[in-house]
């Protein structure tokens, strides 16, 4: 379900070697639903930084701005001046490449507003700069001399030239009409620029109208319009040219398709030999990354990323990604001056028999594990869980203590864990908690009731207003969330069942989808979902199997995997994960000592096992929980029997594994149980 309004903002890490997106967290500002906010933003910006990203919430008479901030780990967080309420409609905006003005277009009062920002990016009070009969979309060239705005009015659409004015005297930002308006087409779409700033493209229905762009105007490039190059009948949707300035492609709404074209000397663009690209439904968002290696599509409901190939400016599908909600209307790409970096940082092991939690500092060079003190915990501590931004934990506390089972909350500071007020009453048998992907609520499922708890998280990381808030089936003993944040999936032990929920907006409850899809084997004990949000993988405990699902798009059902419903594996699976790159699983076998690993099929998503080199590790007595670290690089394994934990290093190349060390680490503490690592994005 979309959350009120409609307006959602999912974050993504781009993992530099391959392009791929890795999901971090969503945001949903806070007071939306009321004042006439309805739909989706129909403006977002980013400011040049990196660390400041606006929305435009959509109204009926007085829309907002809102101002986030980018903090650790892509959360996003609403500043002091967030939101700023505007006594028009505008529809969208546009971000000065310096970082001194915020452009925004009113489509329906015809005006353009500019709001000049402070040194931290806050915009101030508006001015209107412009006035239009139809202004819909907006584009400013790489130097920021010049800003462009599509003007509908009667057909044929007009494209507006203005100079920004930047010199001390005058409206700062004021825009200086440049030239005659160029004539357009009679549904123009959208436009992009070359990286020079030398041509303008404008897209309409299955045309592209070309421009050479000089300080006294636009004027056609030869052979503009070039009608029927974006298919027949075609609703086009933007358009991005790669930093080199060759290629140019442009989403192909009416086709679920990319079309592709080299851009040449006089502007002209010529169709690509192997142009068009299948895309996902509807796409409509295109960008490109800053080095030119890969290109991003946003369709309705998740986003393809592709390689481009340098040489002929062909498209290949490396990953796709599932999404929050349905209809994406805006897709930023945020860049600096060098790749995302994804650092471990540390790790924490519950005690479920000495009632402690064991904290260690990872070394990222090599996984190792420095021990800390022991925490303590409540009575039997299982399921550990950590927010997003790193700077605060939770445990599950599974045995009654002074007759009331709990949640303990903890924070986080340079890895160390301190107790953050009192533990929380939760359900009867508290087993396995996780948070949304928002760090707003935490869920936790109780064995012995067969319930679902929801808490509130407030901003100092407490827990508050516990309660039920579904009914799972017969023992629940894990809970874990999918990429989108859209869905919670339970292991439903005794019943053999997974149960499903979708999380409802504003208020975090849960809408039950069904508490007993088949878990394909015997005593399911742990789900993993690949990174993509498209495919689901148990544990089965009692049966040594393992069920392959896929996620169905849009509904959040499982639905058996047609190729391979289930695996047969080994005797008893305690735990499976997929590593952050989607490519393998590992599986961990409680009384076999060993963790077996396959690859996935990204196509369908069965899975194979791996026969190159070892497949099959060996692992301390009884291990009973499995993590991967945030680089991708290191699969640490609890082992309950023997009281520590094994570390491997995962070959990337083929997914085998191997041990980091010549011995066990010890956890410090007795039948340790759950799993939690923490990491940085920067």
């Amino acid at each position: 379900m979309l959350p009120p309004s409609g307006l959602s903002i999912s974050s993504f890490a781009v993992w530099p070697s391959t392009g791929q997106l890795r999901s971090l967290t969503y945001f949903v500002p806070s007071g939306l639903g009321g004042g006439g906010i309805t739909g989706p933003p129909p403006g977002v910006a980013i400011h040049p930084n990196g660390t400041v990203l606006y929305v435009m919430a959509p109204s009926i008479s007085n829309a907002q701005i809102w101002t986030l901030n980018l903090g650790q780990n892509g959360v996003l967080q609403q500043t002091a001046s967030s939101p700023m309420t505007i006594n028009t409609a505008f529809q969208g905006l546009a971000m000065d490449p310096l970082g001194q003005f915020l452009y925004s277009v009113d489509q329906f009062g015809g005006s353009i507003g500019v709001f000049a920002l402070d040194q931290n990016g806050n915009p101030g009070t508006p001015a209107s700069v412009a006035t239009l009969t139809n202004p819909t979309e907006m584009a400013i060239d790489s130097t920021g001399a010049f800003l462009f705005v599509l003007n509908g009015g009667s057909p044929p659409g007009m494209i507006n030239m203005y100079a920004i004015n930047r010199s001390t005297t005058g409206v700062p930002g004021a825009l200086t009409l440049v030239g005659t308006p160029a004539t357009g087409g009679s549904d123009d779409q959208s436009m992009t620029l070359t990286p020079d700033g030398q041509f303008l493209y404008v897209f309409s229905l299955n045309s592209i109208y070309a421009y050479n762009v000089t300080s006294t105007g636009l004027t056609p490039v030869t052979g503009s319009p070039f009608t029927g190059v974006l298919g027949t009948g075609n609703n086009a949707g933007q358009g991005a040219v790669d930093p080199t300035g060759k290629y140019l492609y442009v989403a192909a709404q009416g086709h679920n398709a990319i079309y592709g074209f080299s851009i040449g000397a006089s502007g002209a663009p010529t169709a690509l030999a192997s142009s068009p690209f299948a895309a996902g439904s509807f796409p409509d968002q295109i960008n490109i990354d800053p080095s030119g290696s890969f290109v991003y599509v946003a369709n309705r409901e998740d986003a393809w990323v592709y390689s481009l190939n340098s040489s002929t400016g062909a498209l290949t599908v490396t990953s796709q990604n599932r999404t929050m909600g349905f209809g994406i209307t805006s897709q930023l790409l945020s860049s600096g001056s060098s790749a995302l970096t994804f650092t471990p940082k540390a790790l924490y092991v519950t005690n479920s028999g000495s009632n402690n939690v064991s904290q260690f500092t990872i070394t990222p060079s090599t996984g190792a594990l420095s021990p800390g003190s022991l925490v303590s915990a409540g009575t039997a501590p299982k399921g550990v869980a950590v927010l997003q931004d790193g700077d605060f934990a939770y445990v599950a506390n599974s045995a009654i203590a002074s007759g009331v089972p709990t949640l303990s909350a903890y924070g986080i500071s340079s890895g160390v864990l301190s107790p953050s007020g009192n533990p929380v009453p939760t359900g009867n048998g508290p087993t396995w908690l996780t948070p949304d992907l928002s760090g707003t609520w935490m869920y936790n499922v109780n064995q012995t009731d067969s319930t679902v708890w929801k808490f509130n998280i407030n901003g100092s990381g407490a827990l508050t207003s516990g309660a039920q808030t579904a009914t799972a089936g017969a023992s629940p003993v894990f809970i874990t969330t999918d990429p989108t944040g859209q869905y919670l999936y339970t292991a439903n032990s005794t019943a053999n069942t997974i149960g499903e929920y979708s999380i409802e907006f504003p208020l975090g409850s849960l809408q039950t989808l069904s508490t007993g899809i088949n878990s394909e084997g015997i005593g399911p004990n742990w789900i993993a979902v690949d990174p993509s949000g498209q495919y689901a993988y148990v544990a089965n405990l009692s049966d040594g199997t393992l069920g392959e699902f896929t996620i169905t798009e849009g509904s959040g059902s499982l639905v058996v995997n047609g190729p391979q419903p289930f695996l047969p594996v080994g005797s008893a699976l305690s735990s499976v994960v997929v590593e952050p790159s989607g490519r393998y699983v590992f599986v961990s076998d409680f009384v076999e000592n060993k963790i077996f690993s396959y690859t996935i099929n990204p196509a369908v998503g069965d899975l194979a096992f791996n026969t190159t080199g070892e497949p099959v590790a060996s692992t301390g007595t009884g291990p009973v929980a499995l993590a991967v670290d945030i680089s991708g690089q290191y699969l640490y394994c609890v082992n309950a029997g023997s009281n520590d934990i094994t570390i491997f290093k995962i070959n990337l190349t083929n997914g085998t594994l191997t041990q980091v060390g010549t011995a066990t680490v010890p956890t410090g503490g007795t039948t340790p149980a759950g799993i939690a690592v923490t990491g940085t994005v920067n």
